[in-house]
Formats: C-alpha cells, sequence, structure tokens
C-alpha cells in the first residue's frame, strides 16, 4: 500500500511541474504561461507577401513586410495570453500585431501610425469583419490613443488580451498606452500574426504565452463623446423626384 501511495504521489509531483513528461499518459505537456518565441525563420510561419525579406536592419535579424504583407502563425489557437513583438517602421506605414486571427478577413488588429506620432490615433484598435478595417467607426477613447513613435529604431509593443478586453504597451512603459474593453468579435479563439501597410515595416523578437480561458462576462462600453449620434430613425424608401418640400 505504501509503495502504491509513494508512486500516486510521485506521478502527481510530475504532473504538476510544468513542461514535464506525464507518466500516466506518456506525452509532453507545457504550461499555460510559458513564453514562446517564435524566430522568423521557423516554418510555422505563413508569409502572404511576395515581397517579404529576412534581412539584417539595425543590428538584428528582421522580417520585412511590404505595404500589404502579412504573416501568421499556422499551428495555434489563441484566446487569453500575450503576444510581443519589436517593430522598426518605415516613416509611413500602420505596423502592428493581429490576434484570435481566424483568417486574412477574420481578426483582431491593433497598429501604429508612426506618421501620426503624437497625436491622439497614433495607435489604433480595428477588429475585421469581411475583410473590411472599419478604423473610421472605432475611434476614441477604447479605440485609439496618443503614443511617441520615434523613427529609425525599434519600438517594443506588447498586447495583453483576457476575455473582451486588451491593453497594449509599448516600449516597456509601466501603463499601457491603449485600454479596449470591448473587443469586437467577442469571445472568438484564433492564431497571432503581423501585418504591416503603406511603406511597411520590419518585425523582430515574437514571442507569446497562452494562458486559461476566462468567464464570458458582458463586455464594458467605452464613454460616448459629447456630440455623438446614438439614434435614428429610417424613413420608408421613397422616390426622390416626387417627394415634396
Amino acid at each position: 500500500m505504501r509503495t502504491v501511495g509513494a508512486i500516486l504521489l510521485i506521478a502527481a509531483v510530475l504532473i504538476a511541474i510544468p513542461g514535464s513528461r506525464n507518466p500516466l499518459i506518456g506525452v509532453t505537456s507545457l504550461a499555460a504561461a510559458d513564453s514562446v518565441a517564435v524566430d522568423f525563420d521557423s516554418d510555422r510561419w505563413v508569409i502572404d507577401d511576395p515581397k517579404a525579406k529576412k534581412e539584417e536592419f539595425l543590428g538584428r535579424k528582421s522580417l520585412f513586410l511590404s505595404g500589404n504583407g502579412a504573416a501568421h502563425l499556422k499551428d495555434l489557437e489563441f484566446e487569453n495570453g500575450t503576444v510581443e513583438v519589436d517593430i522598426a517602421s518605415m516613416p509611413v506605414a500602420f505596423p502592428g500585431m493581429t490576434f484570435r486571427f481566424a483568417s486574412q478577413d477574420e481578426h483582431q488588429l491593433v497598429y501604429l501610425r508612426p506618421h501620426h506620432s503624437g497625436h491622439d490615433d497614433a495607435t489604433q484598435y480595428v477588429p475585421a469583419f469581411h475583410g473590411s478595417h472599419p478604423w473610421q467607426i472605432y475611434n476614441g477613447k477604447g479605440y485609439t490613443a496618443a503614443a511617441n513613435l520615434p523613427g529609425s529604431q525599434w519600438v517594443h509593443m506588447k498586447i495583453e488580451v483576457k476575455g473582451l478586453e486588451a491593453r497594449v504597451w509599448l516600449d516597456n512603459a509601466a501603463d499601457p498606452t491603449l485600454v479596449i474593453t470591448d473587443l469586437k468579435r467577442g469571445y472568438t479563439k484564433g492564431s497571432l500574426g503581423v501585418t504591416a501597410g503603406a511603406q511597411g515595416a520590419h518585425f523582430s523578437n515574437f514571442t507569446y504565452t497562452v494562458k486559461p480561458a476566462s468567464d464570458h462576462s458582458a463586455p464594458i462600453y467605452p464613454d460616448i463623446a459629447a456630440g455623438v449620434l446614438t439614434n435614428w430613425e429610417l424613413s420608408d424608401a421613397f422616390p426622390t423626384e416626387t417627394k415634396k418640400r
């Protein structure tokens, strides 16, 4: 009886050690919060950009994506966790990271506008629906934020995702630059990736962590800015040439 108890105790300890081999099922398990680094030379990447280049830039290995370029991991299901990357952008570009990526048409995106450095929309969150990124609609508190984005150097970007919330940090700042409390695609899952835009950008040091799924609570909507139209009515359709004024 003591022998059996000792075996069960050892097995339980091994199961509890992150990354250890579970003797009961014979497979290697990875702790949910372990950070994973994925080099851009890895075959895990799907690179959707015929002009993409893997090259040295500002002293380190990098992936360059051109104006419409994007890349995502092909073997990941991500709901909650963190994703980080270093970005060195061309003067006019829209570099950022995608998360809960289902396809190029359906995902969540946070990107930067280096050419708007210091402005209220230098950082932008936008959901992608059916291939559209309606950034004009999702604007203001909870969707855009000011940031100083220096040129000709690496800028670190980190996104923490939990449920319907996401927080965005730039250059290892103590406080997040942008806090999103209402992720518009809801409780979805998908991969992670990077995207450029306009003149393109370089990316380096991509890492991520996967954390457990969260409870599905109701979204917290940002405050509505003064002057925004919130209610309206539509009349029945009528021919404009016959309508009396």
